[in-house]
């Protein structure tokens, strides 16, 4: 409280926020209990409201909503909602969505309504992901329902439940360097379906990482999923078994290496359908490098085109190199050099190596135009052979100014 009223002192509107969560919520227990106090709460509510404070707005909503300390009024619940809605609250956008909802201070819409439960849970308000859950179930503000949509919502609901804390556990024992313990129980959360377990376990496989103190024969059975995915295409079907000379071995004839790439690949596709875009990426480079799979690059370039609708820059950076090689799809430089730029622009760090890149695309092209009929001399050496030679001079070169900018001290 005395923190809160600095804060006032101090000109900022949020204080007036905090006293009225505060005066709304009471104290209770602790050296100081505080009562619940409404008409406190409003008051100061009401004060940040005038100041453009969304969480005060919001407040000033739910009293209103409510009849706490004011009288209850819905029309001017909606207004102050949409007023910190507007302001990306989240909470208030899932409070205007739900009187859309039911038409409760505003007209009945649910279009309306899904539109902010779905600001809402996209900021991660999970009471937003329960009541899209059951619109996507009823078919509510859409032409039919959509069980999928429904079933995604009400699993983002589930995992935020106080049974989750075991995936902070095997966080902090990876971050502590206990890599077979954060192993083992980010297992045991992939099995239970929650989808970071998964992605974690596929990693840790491919990088063999906490499984030197597991026999490979376990790490193979606790590794193998009890419910595989349900494919929903023949495509989909045919990625979901991991079909290839590897498989057809008895096990004791696997390496351990092969092993671990088997079973990771089968977290990574668990992890993709859960829409892990980095899961996603890796399955491509399985299909590009043929690990656990065939070499593939028609279903690599799959991979990489959905996780490149997601903007994600290495994505986009793969299909301008596939493009650019002609690798199961045409060769195209000027696709090529779209998807480079794309890349770059998705991301800061990209743009060292998309320069690069561009810098090789636009040698090939005129190396394509001028240069087909015949292999290229110069003082005797074929053409291709010093753009190699000037291509690992400029990465030595890039390399090394990085490594003095790290090696630099710092200012005094």
């Amino acid at each position: 409280e005395m923190y809160f009223n600095r804060a006032i002192e101090a000109g900022e509107a949020a204080g007036h926020g905090g006293l009225g969560q505060l005066y709304a919520q009471g104290v209770e227990g602790g050296p100081k209990p505080l009562a619940r106090n409404y008409t406190r709460a409003a008051i100061h509510f009401k004060k940040g409201a005038d100041l453009g404070h969304p969480v005060s707005q919001n407040g000033m909503g739910f009293l209103y909503m409510g009849g706490h300390g004011v009288p209850v009024n819905y029309t001017e619940a909606a207004r102050y909602f949409r007023l910190a809605a507007d302001l990306s609250n989240p909470e208030a956008q899932y409070n205007l969505g739900v009187l859309y909802l039911n038409g409760e201070g505003v007209p009945r819409d649910p279009m309306k309504a899904l539109k902010y439960l779905q600001l809402a849970s996209q900021q991660g308000q999970i009471l937003a992901h329960y009541q899209l859950g059951n619109m996507y179930n009823d078919g509510t503000g859409m032409q039919q329902p959509n069980c999928l949509m429904a079933f995604k919502f009400y699993k983002a609901v589930c995992e935020k439940g106080a049974w989750n804390k075991r995936i902070g556990e095997a966080y902090d024992a990876y971050m502590n360097g206990d890599y077979t313990t954060a192993f083992l129980e980010y297992l045991i959360v992939a099995e239970e379906g929650y989808e970071i377990g998964q992605g974690n376990v596929a990693y840790m496989l491919d990088q063999q990482l906490g499984l030197d103190e597991i026999p490979r024969e376990h790490i193979y059975a606790m590794t193998e999923p009890t419910l595989p995915p349900i494919p929903t295409t023949e495509d989909a079907a045919e990625d979901m078994n991991v079909n290839n000379e590897n498989s057809t071995k008895p096990h004791s004839e696997k390496s351990t290496k092969e092993i671990y790439k088997e079973r990771a690949l089968v977290w990574y596709k668990r992890s993709a359908e859960q829409g892990n875009v980095e899961s996603i990426i890796r399955i491509g480079d399985y299909y590009y490098y043929g690990w656990g799979i065939p070499v593939n690059f028609a279903k690599s370039v799959e991979r990489y085109r959905d996780a490149g609708d997601r903007a994600h820059p290495q994505a986009l950076f793969n299909l301008g190199y596939m493009h650019e090689n002609g690798l199961s799809i045409p060769k195209d430089f000027h696709l090529a050099k779209r998807y480079y730029d794309q890349a770059a622009t998705h991301s800061d760090k990209a743009w060292v190596p998309v320069q690069i890149a561009l810098v090789h695309l636009h040698i090939r092209m005129w190396y394509d135009e001028y240069a087909l009929n015949g292999d290229l001399m110069v003082y005797g050496y074929k053409i291709e052979d010093i753009l190699l030679t000037v291509l690992v001079g400029l990465l030595t070169l890039l390399f090394y100014l990085r490594m003095q900018a790290v090696a630099a001290p710092p200012p005094q």
